[in-house]
């Protein structure tokens, strides 16, 4: 019996943004990547600020 090597990759910091935005728009797949939790945490708020951002210029250009 041998063992198998199995090795899990670890996302860069983009494709750990990119992970998180396909998590808010509900269409993330699980993968074998292991994602680094402050890089998580970054993303996630990375994208709620740019998220809040735009409903703000969107309801100022509209009022």
């Amino acid at each position: 019996m041998g063992q198998q090597d199995r090795t899990i990759k670890t996302a860069s910091f983009f494709g750990t943004i990119k992970a998180v935005l396909c998590a808010f728009a509900g269409i993330r797949k699980s993968g074998d990547l292991k994602f680094h939790p402050v890089y998580i945490v970054a993303a996630g708020l990375l994208g709620v600020a740019v998220f809040v951002s735009l409903l703000i210029l969107i309801v100022r250009s509209v009022v």
